[in-house]
């Protein structure tokens, strides 16, 4: 028996909910557990709640890592790089992820 891998926390504001939701169907679909900590619609949040929320689910181990959407990727990066132990870095492409640096052990 193997044990489960953490979920992927997924976290968004207004202007991401579409692409959040369209990765979330493709992580669970390729097998990937999901935590999706909203928002879940059109209507207009503050980005850097959503943030906390992805930055607290990995800290404290209940996702293995996130990925946050917003509508240009910048302000929200810049707000979960507020939180002590992580690193987010904004990608605009499919190439860009890999050359991303890792938070240390």
């Amino acid at each position: 028996m193997t044990d489960a891998l953490p979920p992927v926390a997924l976290g968004a504001d207004h202007a991401g909910v579409a692409l959040k939701a369209t990765l979330r169907e493709a992580l669970e679909a390729a097998g990937h557990p999901t935590l999706d900590l909203g928002t879940h619609g059109p209507e207009s949040v503050d980005y850097p709640d959503f943030a906390a929320a992805v930055a607290a689910a990995v800290l404290d181990g209940r996702a293995r890592f996130g990925v946050l959407v917003c509508g240009t990727g910048i302000g929200i990066s810049i707000a979960a790089n507020r939180h002590p132990g992580i690193r987010c870095a904004f990608r605009a492409s499919t190439t860009t992820p890999i050359s991303s640096p890792s938070a240390p052990a």
